[in-house]
């Protein structure tokens, strides 16, 4: 039985931070805020995964794919047992029942073999394959911090405790691995996205539920309706950890309660500025010689690819010269 090594990216903080910030800041999940770092990352031999940063561009840059063939651990590592070696867990580690161990440092580098990549980077006669080292980056961690106020007026009373601006961050600045996993994707970078194989054909899609201690009900919302929409069907879609109430029963009620008040809020704020913008636009339209939205030339259907449509620019400009 092979095992997964997880490793705990290493970060700093300008000032002392509460421990609570330290685990906010591993369990924050925006790749894309993090420069492509996660906290946690779990990795085996035989993985399929992908680089969050420029290693050897023009080759190897962002969202190039492989495949784990090797890890070189630190030569400190003992996998959190006194009886280990750097070389593997020692036979008696728990890890080879449970299939992961929590490793105590970063590896000197992990083996990928990219794919489609013919060229020697190491020099030892293993093409395609390159170590990818632990990077270093900052990052500004989203706080929600408190300020305690002691207000002269408020004596004998409870201290005030003023929240901070939505925007507020602390600087981050991490060392770990540039890689992900090559199918798991997070909210961020799922967005606009439709999930299908490399030919264009549809793919199932596993959904985690699980909802982070430091997301809001709102941000959740967020997050839970748009990964519905990334799979063609819903019945493609596995759907792991479903909100339970106290009873253990599925908690249907983040689907029967509607947007969150500021969504509705933002939605009628369009509606109005549209009306108040539509006659100002069709006045535009009719003075600058443009032809009426209904009269706009339509492109033909592609008789290839079901649902597409063919552009001729040729076509198009004769259209609107001789509305």
């Amino acid at each position: 039985m092979s095992s997964g090594y997880c490793f705990q990216a290493v970060d700093r903080f300008k000032h002392p931070q509460p421990r609570e910030r330290l685990r906010e800041a591993l369990e924050f999940m925006n790749l894309s805020k993090t420069k492509g770092m996660h906290g946690l990352f779990l990795v085996f031999v035989g993985m399929r995964v992908r680089l969050t940063k420029k290693v050897c561009p023009p080759e190897l840059v962002q969202e190039a794919v492989g495949t784990v063939v090797g890890i070189v651990f630190h030569h400190a590592e003992r996998f959190g047992h006194p009886a280990s070696t750097c070389l593997r867990p020692a036979d008696t580690h728990p890890c080879w029942q449970t299939g992961v161990v929590l490793c105590d440092r970063l590896p000197l580098y992990v083996e990928v073999c990219f794919d489609g990549c013919s060229k020697d980077y190491t020099g030892l006669g293993r093409p395609g394959v390159w170590f990818v080292t632990p990077s270093k980056d900052t990052w500004e961690l989203p706080i929600s911090a408190t300020a305690t106020v002691d207000h002269p007026n408020a004596r004998g009373k409870k201290q005030i405790k003023l929240k901070a601006k939505r925007n507020a961050t602390v600087e981050v600045t991490r060392c770990q691995l540039a890689l992900t996993h090559e199918d798991v994707k997070t909210y961020q970078n799922i967005q606009g996205q439709t999930v299908k194989c490399a030919d264009g054909s549809a793919k199932g899609l596993v959904v985690d539920l699980e909802r982070p201690r430091n997301m809001g009900e709102a941000e959740y919302f967020q997050h839970l309706y748009m990964v519905l929409g990334r799979a063609r069907k819903l019945e493609w879609l596995l759907l792991r950890n479903f909100p339970c109430d106290e009873g253990g029963s599925p908690n249907w009620s983040i689907f029967e309660m509607g947007p969150p008040g500021y969504l509705c809020e933002f939605m009628e704020k369009l509606k109005q500025r549209a009306a108040e913008t539509w006659p100002r636009l069709l006045r535009a339209q009719c003075a600058s010689g443009m032809p009426a939205f209904e009269d706009l030339p339509v492109c033909a259907p592609d008789p290839d690819n079901e649902g597409h449509f063919i552009y001729d620019q040729r076509r198009v400009t004769n259209q609107i010269a001789h509305l």
